[in-house]
């Protein structure tokens, strides 16, 4: 798979695991500040980047099917990772570098 490919789908996958966490399309658009059509657009945009069916849809239910199970482990993965990569960023600017020189006066 190529960088690209990969780059292209990784904003749906982030929505796609919303969508699995919260357990509806509506609550995932709550959560994503975006709109319920918009992001069944992007699950679907990923099942056909993928060319597979993640989720089985009715008016009242939405389930994972055995492939959906599989891909959401790795997706959920995926985005931890990427969550640990930002925290380690963070805890490196967090901590002060270098030589510090404090100037107090004699009394001090």
């Amino acid at each position: 798979m190529s960088a690209n490919r990969v780059m292209s789908i990784m904003q749906d996958v982030a929505v796609f695991v919303t969508v699995v966490e919260t357990g509806s399309f509506t609550s995932a658009a709550q959560k994503l500040g975006s709109t319920p059509s918009a992001v069944s657009r992007q699950v679907s945009r990923l099942e056909d980047a993928l060319k597979v069916r993640l989720l089985e849809r009715s008016t009242r239910s939405l389930r994972l099917n055995a492939t959906g199970e599989k891909v959401f482990a790795h997706c959920k993965s995926v985005l931890d990772s990427a969550q640990d990569v930002l925290d380690i960023a963070d805890e490196a600017h967090g901590e002060p570098h270098g030589r510090l020189k404090i100037g107090v006066p004699k009394a001090y």
